[in-house]
């Protein structure tokens, strides 16, 4: 039986006046995904609201071969201890969706 593959896909809002938890946690995580061979399937800028109220800074959107693989980034005590204090200073405001078998 083949492994469901999972898309992360983040919607974020950078927190300015925090920019070295921003840098410290995204360069963390950029080193956790590679061990994990996570694939960038998109990084797009938001510019203006179409829709709605909010103004995003991004949403980016990774792929990972199966659950195992994001839990072995998300689910450590390396994320909870080190980067989750900073990914809390980092961002304004962060949501993160999972949809399977998209890739």
């Amino acid at each position: 039986m083949d492994k469901e593959k999972i898309t992360l896909i983040v919607i974020a809002t950078i927190n300015p006046d925090k920019m070295d938890s921003f840098n410290a946690y995204t360069g963390l995580l950029t080193e956790l995904f590679a061990k994990v061979k996570a694939k960038p399937l998109g990084h797009f800028p938001i510019k203006e609201t179409f829709v709605g109220n909010d103004l995003p800074t991004f949403i980016a959107v990774y792929g990972f071969e199966s659950k195992e693989a994001l839990n072995s980034v998300y689910g450590t005590d390396k994320y909870r201890n080190i980067m989750l204090p900073l990914r809390n200073k980092g961002f304004k405001n962060l949501e993160v969706y999972l949809s399977y078998n998209f890739l």
